[in-house]
């Protein structure tokens, strides 16, 4: 179990992280912010060098202030209620706030003077007291207005690279059935990856998941409109730079070949545009959020509701796959999906592109073309038929 899953906390500890967040879900039964066995003097966290301080994860606190800072809390956000938990420090609800904790002696105060000492420990560590740049940005104006909104542009040419490498990187290649002109591996695909430019003279890219994401859907990209390149929620990010997988290939063929889209989950459309052609990219996704009920997209309370891929994605690719003989998949999705039509004697190729963010297309052109070697690797098992393995064996 600590070599799996505790061995990256292990290593920023070893690269001096400040700063480490309690998470959501519960650990053996307790909270993880409230979890003395993770965050505490005598917890995993520190019996392995951590010195900095514990911040909670959005509402992830519940119980008393005592109950958390005891345990190991030093922190909590935002500081007041948001109703899937929060304001234990601030008694939002009633439960006796630190500052009532300290004082009837539930948190000492020494335990007080650790968390600010933790908390500003970190601030100096990182210089942020002397010639640290200001605030440039307000979160709650993202149109940009406001006296903080300096509109600082912190891209650059090695930022794209890097974003670009790491999401070829990550793809994981599922299937190749590739042939070539002389029958060997160094010879020129005819079917399959990767794409031999020069014989190919007719395209098809089909699928929604390929062409330009909706950018208006509100602050947390509560929507699947297009390429799929991150979640929603409040882990997602601006759209603003994305390159969709339909321009990255249509520039990538140029005049060489001719392109035909369609950039919907019409089945009868991606059919008719896939038909005949050398080569036919079709694309489907599947994604998940944050926030359960308060936000629903496309009928999915946050976590999906099951393993199908979006929008009948999987029939589009087996339409796409009937009438065309060399069928690349690309798959965008959050976790596993159904591969059902994965054994389809005309899909040559499945890519499993996960969430790549911004540099979705050009990286998935890098990969397509040969300029770059996948290595990603499923961290999860796809079963042959769906139904779980307790099933089969009951069965």
């Amino acid at each position: 179990m600590h070599e799996v899953y505790f061995y990256p906390f292990l290593r920023s500890i070893e690269a001096g992280v400040v700063s480490i967040m309690c998470a959501y879900n519960r650990f053996n039964d307790t909270s993880s912010c409230h979890n003395a066995g993770l965050i505490g003097p005598n917890g995993l966290l520190q019996k392995n060098g951590f010195k900095g301080y514990v911040v909670s994860d959005w509402g992830a606190t519940h119980d008393s202030a005592a109950d958390n800072a005891n345990a190991g809390l030093d922190m909590e956000q935002p500081g007041d209620f948001i109703l899937i938990g929060g304001g234990t420090f601030a008694q939002i609800l009633g439960l006796g706030g630190l500052e009532g904790a300290v004082n009837s002696g539930a948190v000492t105060r020494e335990r007080l003077d650790q968390m600010v000492s933790r908390i500003l420990a970190a601030w100096y560590r990182l210089g942020q007291d002397n010639g640290y740049p200001p605030v440039n940005f307000d979160a709650q104006k993202p149109d940009g207005s406001g006296p903080r909104n300096s509109r600082v542009n912190v891209r650059s040419a090695e930022h794209t690279a890097l974003v670009r490498e790491i999401a070829s990187a990550s793809a994981v290649l599922l299937k190749n059935n590739r042939t070539t002109t002389d029958g060997t591996p160094t010879g020129t695909t005819v079917r399959g990856l990767p794409l031999a430019k020069s014989r190919i003279k007719t395209v098809a890219v089909v699928g929604q998941d390929a062409k330009m994401p909706n950018q208006n859907c509100n602050d947390l990209n509560e929507c699947n409109d297009g390429t799929m390149s991150i979640g929603w929620g409040s882990g997602s990010n601006s759209l603003e730079f994305i390159v969709p997988p339909i321009d990255a290939i249509t520039s990538f063929f140029g005049s060489s070949a001719t392109i035909t889209s369609s950039l919907s989950n019409d089945l009868n459309d991606g059919a008719n545009a896939a038909r005949g052609k050398d080569i036919c990219l079709v694309f489907a996704n599947a994604m998940s959020g944050e926030l359960g009920a308060y936000d629903i997209v496309v009928g999915n309370e946050g976590d999906r509701n099951d393993l199908a891929l979006w929008f009948k994605g999987g029939s589009l690719i087996e339409q796409v796959a009937g009438v065309c003989s060399n069928t690349i998949a690309i798959v965008h999705s959050v976790g596993p999906v159904s591969f059902s039509w994965s054994n389809h004697p005309n899909i040559t190729g499945i890519i499993y592109a996960g969430a790549p963010g911004e540099q979705t297309g050009p990286s998935l052109v890098d990969v397509l073309s040969g300029a770059y070697n996948p290595s990603g690797r499923l961290p999860f098992s796809i079963a042959d038929v769906e139904v779980s393995p307790c099933n089969l064996c009951l069965s």
